[in-house]
């Protein structure tokens, strides 16, 4: 009658630090790179959303342009957004004291925001930016 050998394991804890070691690094980048990913779709979301508060602030009678700027850098810094550039643009018509005239038919707020500033890995963009425009008519009668 034969009997069964019993392997003894091997030991392995040097292969498995090894192999830790090989794979920790490209595991942490791609966890990383994904969450950075997710804060430049989120500041995306986000600027889009101020050129909209901003434009339909500006589109009501009475309101200037440099509320619809303040209006659009308050909703960036509530989300920590920094270095956002805001222009307020009557499509048809002129800025009279600040005010948007009355003959203005549509109004285009437009905000641009550099990566560079508000994720981690800013410097590796090159100085790119996320600009959204909002369009909106005017409610002037």
């Amino acid at each position: 009658m034969r009997t069964k050998r019993i392997r003894q394991p091997q030991v392995r804890r040097a292969a498995t630090a090894v192999e830790f070691a090989m794979v920790a690094p490209i595991m942490f980048l791609t966890v990383f790179a994904c969450v950075e990913f997710g804060r430049t779709m989120m500041i995306e979301a986000f600027v889009e959303e101020s050129a909209f508060m901003a434009a339909r602030h500006v589109s009501v009678v009475g309101a200037t342009k440099q509320e619809g700027i303040d209006i659009a850098r308050d909703e960036l810094a509530l989300y920590g957004i920094q270095n956002a550039v805001v222009t307020v643009t009557p499509r048809v018509g002129a800025v009279t004291q600040g005010e948007i005239d009355e003959n203005t038919e549509t109004i285009d707020v437009s905000v641009s925001v550099t990566l560079s500033g508000n994720i981690a890995m800013g410097s590796f963009m090159n100085g790119r930016s996320i600009e959204r425009t909002a369009t909106t008519e005017s409610e002037r009668f």
